[in-house]
């Protein structure tokens, strides 16, 4: 086979190998004929293959290179959604130093058994291609058009991140919708092309401003803070700042009221089981549970009740809104 064909053969392979994964990762229901998702997996993983391409200089090695890399994505992928019932975003990135600073908190979650035995498979396999298969060295002409089919499509979304082409931009969020919830994103266009087009959405917003992004001194008007607290806060804005009374927020995090989860028989007996959490929430002493509350991302909670933030308006910051928060002042408890 040729330098081409197998410069071609590995690049298209991967792309493929990347839509199946992608593919087999969506529901059932969703996997439509060619939907704009597909189309971004391949380019992710064409791009992945010409980066391994140039390092290695092996196309079949290249090959297994991506497909170790993509089990071992939409396994991680697999896990997070069975035990938090969300996607991985790319926002995770931020949280990888605490899986090793805090491992007892991510690693009786994970599959190891099925982690370490996959390792220990694409180890082997990776061995043998490094001994069996001759390393190439590329033509000038051709090593340039892997650079190019590695580079240019993370420099096209960073381009688009960063506002360079906003009609493209427009056409591209048209196309592959997103926005705050993760799993309808990942079950819409699949969770790895879901999770590339995230930050080009972020960048989107950064360059609208809506008001609520002015300052520190703009409350959002659809706030989520109990009208109670919002008549306190009011209440204190008109009060001289040498009398101004402090205040505490308990966030009971291991809190869960069950009746949310339980209905028929088993929620009337539970009727009146919290009775002083029904009188605060008939006073609107209580804020509703505003997130995702299957075993993480309490941050996000913390977010909502310290500046009343609706996430619907934080878009893809929502995944993780204290990095949206470091950049961009915003009124806050």
């Amino acid at each position: 086979m040729s330098e081409v064909l197998c410069i071609v053969f590995c690049v298209a392979a991967s792309g493929g190998i990347a839509v199946a994964a992608q593919r087999f990762a969506m529901p059932p229901g969703r996997r439509s004929p060619f939907p704009t998702g597909d189309a971004v997996a391949l380019l992710a993983g064409s791009q992945t293959s010409s980066l391994f391409l140039l390092l290695t200089g092996r196309p079949f090695l290249s090959i297994l290179l991506v497909t170790a890399l993509l089990a071992l994505l939409f396994g991680l992928n697999r896990a997070k959604e069975r035990v938090l019932r969300e996607p991985l975003v790319l926002s995770d990135i931020w949280l990888i130093p605490q899986v090793f600073a805090y491992p007892e908190m991510y690693f009786p979650y994970l599959p190891t058994a099925r982690i370490l035995m996959g390792f220990g498979v694409a180890l082997a396999l990776i061995t043998c291609g490094l001994y069996f298969e001759t390393r190439r060295i590329f033509p000038i002409w051709e090593f340039c058009a892997l650079f190019g089919t590695a580079l240019l499509p993370v420099a096209f979304l960073v381009a688009l991140r960063r506002g360079h082409f906003p009609f493209l931009t427009r056409k591209l969020l048209t196309w592959l919708p997103v926005g705050y919830d993760a799993a309808a994103d990942a079950a819409r266009n699949g969770p790895l092309s879901a999770a590339l087009i995230h930050p080009v959405l972020a960048g989107y917003m950064e360059r609208e401003r809506p008001e609520w992004m002015q300052g520190e001194s703009t409350r959002p008007q659809a706030s989520r803070l109990p009208q109670a607290l919002e008549n306190f806060l009011a209440e204190i804005a008109n009060t001289p700042m040498g009398k101004r009374p402090h205040f505490a927020l308990v966030q009971a995090e291991s809190f869960c009221d069950i009746r949310e989860h339980v209905a028929g028989e088993q929620k009337e007996a539970l009727q009146n089981f919290l009775p002083n959490r029904d009188k605060l929430k008939a006073k609107g002493q209580i804020l509703p549970t505003p997130e995702n509350a299957y075993g993480a991302y309490t941050m996000r909670t913390e977010f909502s009740m310290l500046t009343g933030m609706q996430r619907e308006n934080l878009g893809p910051w929502a995944f993780n809104p204290y990095i949206f928060a470091a950049r961009h002042p915003l009124w806050s408890l």
